[in-house]
């Protein structure tokens, strides 16, 4: 995805989604610039436990799913 702040910069982003049986919301998706040096996964735990302690529903997780194939 192009950077929306910074031209021609492509930023990995993540689609936060949480559901319960009656609906699913989209959280967000945090972006991360490229050129890091820190592994994916450790990007993409900390993207996610920020927007769901953010929403106040870290405490109502019970499982996690995740789709990172490019």
């Amino acid at each position: 995805m192009l950077s929306l702040s910074i031209n021609n910069v492509r930023e990995e982003c993540l689609a936060v989604l949480v559901r319960n049986a009656n609906k699913m919301k989209f959280l967000g998706a945090p972006s991360n610039p490229p050129g890091s040096v820190r592994k994916s996964g450790d990007i993409i735990v900390d993207m996610t436990i920020d927007l769901l302690r953010s929403w106040n529903c870290s405490n109502s997780i019970v499982n996690m799913a995740f789709d990172t194939k490019p």
